[in-house]
């Protein structure tokens, strides 16, 4: 990692500061830069590189990673710490353990204006994950791969020794989860109150009334490193030239329930139907597999509640994308450019999966495991 000052922004990127490390005895005398798709969070480009000579053992081209220049949204990530726990994951965790991560060659953040630089390998000569052609084949062979990596973490002390690895299942974690959810909740309904049902709101609200006895219960069995944004858009799947699984975007690095990567896997990367004809296999696949790997403490009963309860995050994700101007406006673009709606993408599949899972049902249960929890100490 790099300890000279860096760019805050890809204007300020030179080949100075690349050469200062990037290590090598060749030196880079120039490089290109092309925009590529950045989420809701971030700046992102792929930087083409030219060496003095040719060049051996050296990368080609990189991935530079900054802050959005959508000003309300970087506001908000900031507020989350999220540029400063990604910079952090990639300093305590890139050469200290084996990850399906990117190779990172410089994570730095300034506490002081919130610049932050990552500069990291290009995937480029990986597969990109693929919604279209084959989203459940790819689903199967990301499964086993995250219950290797949930397996690795599974009730680790490292996920103690951080403040950089959120606990959201703690009520004193700042950012007040439970305002900014209520705050959420009040500008969706805003914007969106007809076109969400009754049971949608119900959660929202039966949520948002006890918050607290949900984290709790949230805050039972054993916790793992989640990544908590698993979607294809952020795998790159095995070829030869790269023959490794790669999983991209750490802003949100998480002690939690490992229920909450694969359901974001699932119900955010297949349609309704697929989703409903292959959910149970699919969790399955994956449950085999951490058993298969030692896990012993985890029952099926168990994991699939703890996967129907996570839904929650994945309310938590959509109506912060709807209740950010910033957000919604480039997700509406995103959707309308596919010849979409946001009917076809968050609230059709939303009320289906809440149907389907009986999510108030198991927002009851944990109310109750609460209470019981507290009547018992």
């Amino acid at each position: 990692m790099s300890n000279f000052a860096f760019p805050a922004n890809i204007d300020a990127l030179t080949a100075d500061w690349l050469n200062q490390v990037i290590s090598g005895e060749h030196q880079i005398t120039d490089f290109s830069v092309d925009p590529l798709l950045g989420g809701y969070t971030a700046s992102v480009y792929r930087l083409t590189l030219t060496y003095d000579s040719n060049a051996t053992n050296l990368p080609t081209s990189l991935v530079a990673k900054f802050h959005t220049t959508k000003a309300k949204t970087r506001a908000y990530f900031e507020l989350q710490k999220i540029y400063q726990r990604e910079v952090s994951f990639y300093r305590a965790m890139a050469d200290k353990h084996d990850l399906p991560i990117p190779v990172c060659h410089a994570a730095e953040f300034d506490p002081d204006s919130g610049d932050f630089v990552l500069l990291l390998e290009d995937l480029s000569a990986a597969r990109p994950g693929d919604w279209e052609t084959d989203p459940i084949g790819d689903i199967r062979t990301a499964l086993p791969q995250l219950a290797r990596l949930h397996a690795r973490f599974w009730d680790d002390p490292i996920l103690d020794q951080h403040d950089w690895i959120a606990f959201a299942s703690d009520p004193e974690n700042p950012p007040p989860y439970k305002e900014l959810w209520a705050e959420k909740v009040g500008k969706v309904r805003e914007l969106y109150n007809n076109q969400l049902n009754e049971q949608v709101w119900s959660v929202c609200d039966q949520w948002l009334a006890h918050w607290d006895e949900v984290m709790l219960c949230m805050g039972q069995d054993t916790p793992t490193l989640v990544h908590t944004d698993v979607h294809l858009g952020q795998m790159f799947f095995p070829t030869e030239a790269l023959p490794r699984f790669v999983l991209f975007d750490w802003q949100n690095p998480t002690s939690g329930w490992a229920a909450e990567d694969v359901i974001h896997a699932i119900v955010c990367d297949l349609d309704i139907e697929d989703r409903r004809r292959h959910e149970q296999e699919l969790f399955d696949l994956y449950y085999q597999e951490l058993c298969k790997l030692g896990i012993v403490d985890l029952s099926r009963d168990r994991f699939s509640f703890q996967c129907r309860l996570s839904l929650l995050w994945i309310y938590f994700m959509f109506f912060t994308l709807l209740s950010q101007a910033d957000m919604r406006k480039t997700l509406i673009t995103e959707v309308e450019s596919a010849g979409d709606d946001l009917r076809d993408w968050i609230f059709e599949p939303l009320e289906a999966v809440t149907a389907d899972w009986n999510l108030l049902e198991a927002l009851d249960q944990a109310i109750n495991e609460a209470k019981n929890l507290r009547a018992n100490k």
